[in-house]
């Protein structure tokens, strides 16, 4: 099952919905419009009917009120189709999420549909629609959306992850650090450090951050003893982060992505992957191991399999450290990737 950002509804949305189930004739509410602000979803319009009769106009009448609103802002919008029942009235989910939105902004809103629809009632709502564009929102979509419950929903957070990791573009082969459209750049310093990584000495090791500004940072450099990497005093569990790490075989590259920190950084980190991978090779670093490892606990284990060169078949997707003799295998939240050199 895919986790939720589990976003909190706010009350001014509850009170307006309620309140349209009983609106008619002049006053009747065709549409609110709910936006996440932090994660927090928050009421910032309402519209009225302009066609009793037609849903399909009205739906128009929104695609000109989102575009006047500007084509970036993505909304939810709670959609009547029926406004001639009376008592509990027939309603659409409309998540209109421009493909230029931010990273954040993508994941925040196809992870909230479902905190929001059971905030409201989910026997309310009869189908789903999901638009990239204002000229999407149309009465051909409406019709489609009544027929079939949904159109064109929006990727789950894993189905995001899935999609984003691969989506590193390679304009005449070099590798470009986009993500769905959106640049992560390094800052000026981390860019500095990657470009001398490649002579740095054996134990260090480039601690980097994403920022909220969606910018690849440098969060701190350690000296690791002896070349053998233990970052469990330094890791925070409730903050993804990435490690470069100069050893003796060469340059390991470690993600760090507790289960403890928030859904938001830990899709965001995620999908960033491809992105530095594409910097780091830009600044000519060859990476020699690979590991992912979601624990304090599996870093001690973890780095020393990568500090250490194994006599194991490098070719080999992941391995397990063997148990000791007498002892129950124990399973370590730890995953390792080996490429060769």
């Amino acid at each position: 099952m895919a986790a939720r950002a589990n976003l909190t509804v706010d009350g001014s949305v509850r009170d307006a919905f309620l309140s349209a189930q009983t609106s008619f004739g002049a006053n009747a509410v065709r549409w609110l419009r709910v936006e996440i602000d932090g994660e927090v979803m928050r009421l910032t319009d309402t519209g009225l009917a302009r066609s009793a009769e037609s849903a399909g106009e009205d739906m128009e009448a929104l695609a000109a009120d989102v575009a006047a609103k500007g084509e970036g802002n993505a909304c939810y919008v709670v959609f009547c189709t029926d406004l001639s029942i009376s008592g509990s009235k027939p309603w659409i989910l409309v998540a209109y999420v421009p493909e230029t939105s931010k990273v954040r902004a993508k994941m925040l809103y196809a992870s909230g549909r479902e905190d929001l629809k059971r905030a409201l009632g989910h026997t309310y709502f009869k189908g789903e629609l999901h638009a990239g564009a204002s000229s999407e929102l149309s009465k051909e979509a409406l019709r489609h959306t009544l027929r079939s419950g949904s159109i064109d929903l929006p990727y789950s957070e894993e189905e995001i992850i899935a999609r984003m990791e691969k989506s590193s573009i390679h304009p005449g082969g070099e590798k470009v650090a986009v993500i769905a459209g959106v640049p992560l750049a390094c800052s000026q310093g981390l860019s500095t450090r990657l470009d001398s990584f490649g002579s740095a000495t054996n134990g260090s090791c480039l601690e980097i951050a994403v920022l909220e500004t969606e910018t690849f940072d440098l969060a701190a450099e350690h000296a690791l003893s002896n070349g053998a990497p233990d970052l469990a005093p330094v890791v925070n569990e409730a903050e993804p982060r990435f490690y470069l790490i100069k050893v003796a075989a060469g340059i390991n590259f470690l993600y760090f992505c507790p289960d403890g920190c928030k859904v938001k950084k830990r899709m965001l980190y995620s999908t960033a992957k491809a992105a530095l991978t594409g910097h780091i090779e830009n600044a000519s670093i060859e990476v020699v191991k690979k590991a992912e490892v979601r624990d304090a606990a599996g870093l001690s284990d973890a780095f020393v399999e990568i500090a250490a060169p194994s006599p194991m078949d490098s070719s080999a997707a992941t391995f397990s450290r063997p148990a000791r003799p007498g002892r129950k295998k124990k399973s370590r939240n730890v995953k390792r990737h080996f490429q060769k050199k």
